[in-house]
């Protein structure tokens, strides 16, 4: 039996470098990460597009910070974690340049 979901190409295992971001519109997105790809790349469950998870690409420089706005290391992200990402849309990928730990 299958789900009838059909996804497009794995942007989680992508080993092409993200952009580093220069301009655009900085948005914000928070979920629950489903997939890590440490370094790479994040799915999270956001609700974007309803039903379906979204992947954030990470920036060349990422700042990770705890829900107090304290830096905390990466190391600390783990799947079914919380967090909120920030963002810009480039090159047709979400890449995130912030991550802050809401658990």
């Amino acid at each position: 039996m299958t789900s009838g979901q059909v996804f497009a190409q794995d942007a989680s295992t992508d080993p092409t470098p993200a952009p580093a971001i220069t301009s655009g519109e900085r948005k914000e997105a928070t979920g629950n990460i489903s997939e890590l790809t440490p370094g790479q790349s994040l799915v999270l469950h956001t609700g974007i597009k309803e039903g379906e998870p979204t992947v954030f690409r990470f920036a060349p420089q990422v700042t990770y910070v705890d829900a107090d706005g304290k830096t905390v290391e990466a190391a600390g992200l783990r799947k079914n974690l919380r967090v909120r990402v920030s963002y810009v849309k480039a090159e047709g990928a979400n890449i995130v340049d912030r991550v802050t730990i809401l658990e």
